[in-house]
């Protein structure tokens, strides 16, 4: 008999205080799950629960955003984070991280290679800064003051036992 389990795409799993905060944060339960094992709080997007192709996941102050970085306990640290701070979402079946902060905040970097070869770059005219990201491998996401491990598993699929 074939079962369906969901794999998840991706998993953000918080590597400093200010980004543990915000997964132990009440506002974010919906989205945080305990990864069995070690109990750790992590990120799991899977790609069927956040198909919005325009924001399949945003990070910021605002209560409207996937994940709000505005825990408890640290309103210091709160105001470095914009309202809407950065967002992932899917263009031409790439996903994309944009960088929407007043700070310009957001960094993203692979774990194995060059770091300035990745950095967001503003293009003149105003327009955010933001990068396709190859689906594999590890990566350093910096939201503000927060920092993540970002590790793909594969767009969710079908798994049969």
């Amino acid at each position: 008999m074939a079962t369906n389990k969901r794999t998840p795409w991706f998993q953000l799993t918080p590597e400093n205080d200010v980004a543990l905060a915000i997964t132990q944060d009440t506002q974010n339960r919906e989205r945080v799950t305990v990864r069995p094992g070690d109990e750790l709080d992590v990120i799991l997007v899977h790609f069927e629960d956040y198909f919005k192709p325009e924001c399949i996941l945003s990070f910021g102050r605002d209560r409207n955003c996937s994940i709000v970085c505005d825990p408890p306990g640290l309103e210091s640290v709160s105001r470095r984070f914009s309202r809407r701070h950065c967002q992932f979402f899917l263009s031409n079946s790439s996903l994309m991280l944009r960088d929407d902060s007043s700070g310009a905040s957001t960094t993203l970097t692979p774990r194995d290679l060059d770091p300035h070869a990745w950095e967001l770059s503003a293009a003149s005219g105003g327009t955010p800064r933001q990068r396709a990201l190859l689906e594999a491998g590890e990566w350093h996401l910096t939201v503000g003051p927060a920092e993540f491990l970002l590790e793909f598993t594969g767009r969710g699929r079908l798994v049969h036992a």
